[in-house]
């Protein structure tokens, strides 16, 4: 049973009427915010194409080999563990019958407000070191800031030690809107 906070924040968090009216159930009839779905992108910055090719490995074998650890080595990652990372985290999957882009992640009234950051700490001559935003609408990163980060500036940046060996720290915020 659902408690009365569950009930109340479950009803404050969509973006649908309040529990005490009934929202059409034409979506012809639905103001155009509901329908709208927002792509945040720097238009004006230089971007980095990501790949778009489909894992090639079986889900149920990459669910069985799956670890967790916090044992980095610096290596950077390639554009392709990068684009599949994205992609398959927060990136488009296909298309609803209505015109808009299935994503991979789940959102509440498909309002999809996360914004990923991808800080590349050791990169490689495909991606650089900087800080990136994940470009949804086109599968690519904005380049934002394009440099080297020194250990004691990750070290400032972060509470954990143990990130100045990672290779990148996704950093996500979101667009909330009403």
């Amino acid at each position: 049973m659902k408690s009365k906070f569950s009930r109340a924040f479950h009803w404050v968090s969509k973006n649908t009427p309040k529990p005490d009216s009934v929202a059409p159930p034409n979506t012809s009839a639905w103001p155009a915010e509901w329908l709208t779905t927002y792509y945040k992108s720097y238009p004006a910055l230089p971007k980095i194409s990501l790949d778009d090719e489909p894992p090639s490995k079986d889900l149920f074998a990459a669910i069985r080999s799956r670890g967790s650890g916090r044992i980095f080595s610096r290596s950077a990652l390639t554009k392709r563990e990068l684009s599949l990372l994205l992609k398959y985290s927060c990136g488009t999957t296909g298309v609803l019958d209505d015109g808009r882009s299935r994503r991979a992640q789940p959102s509440v009234g498909a309002r999809f407000p996360v914004e990923v950051y991808p800080l590349v700490i050791h990169g490689n001559e495909e991606v650089p070191a900087g800080l990136y935003h994940y470009n949804v609408k086109s599968h690519a990163l904005d380049v934002l800031w394009g440099r080297e980060f020194s250990a004691d500036e990750v070290r400032q940046l972060f509470t954990y030690p143990w990130v100045a060996d990672a290779s990148t720290v996704f950093l996500m915020t979101a667009l909330v809107r009403g």
